[in-house]
């Protein structure tokens, strides 16, 4: 009896399963929710190209050096503070134990023959061609978003098979 009632109940479970589950299971072809148009595949292929994240990450190291470089330029203040506490004994006695010392120090360079300048015009001039680079990167990725649907406009083909090819993610 109970061998037969669990036969029955996982063929009723089966029925159900074919009747309920969608076609997608049954390796019909999946219809995704997400649309694709040509600015959602070109902001995709942008996020994941890791050219382009290098070229990113290189710029943000080019504007710190170039941050930097400024910063030669710019008047500089230290502080500094020091403390002394002398304990009592050897051969002088002095009534003050505790001794602080503060200082402040302004520096700001008033001549540097040109150095500090070409410094800095060097660093903008390498951000603005790795800027270019990122630039020319963008409108690649761009191009190569843009040929396949040039293409098919061109030759008058449907757009059924290049859909199919660009729903990846």
């Amino acid at each position: 009896m109970g061998k037969r009632f669990l036969l029955i109940i996982g063929f009723c479970s089966l029925i159900f399963l074919v009747l309920v589950m969608d076609k997608n299971a049954w390796g019909q072809d999946a219809q995704s929710a997400v649309k694709y148009n040509l600015d959602n595949l070109i902001s995709i292929a942008e996020e994941h190209n890791p050219i382009l994240k290098a070229a990113q990450e290189q710029l943000n190291q080019v504007r710190a050096q170039e941050l930097q470089s400024a910063s030669q330029l710019a008047p500089r203040l230290d502080s500094s503070l020091t403390y002394m506490h002398q304990y009592g004994g050897g051969m002088t006695d002095s009534k003050y134990r505790d001794t602080y010392k503060a200082a402040l120090t302004l520096t700001h360079t008033l001549y540097s023959g040109d150095g500090l300048e070409a410094s800095l015009r060097a660093a903008t001039l390498n951000r603005q061609a790795l800027e270019a680079d990122v630039l020319r990167t963008k409108q690649t990725i761009e191009m190569m978003c843009k040929t396949p649907i040039t293409i098919c406009r061109e030759r008058g083909l449907s757009y059924k098979l290049l859909r199919k090819a660009m729903i990846w993610h």
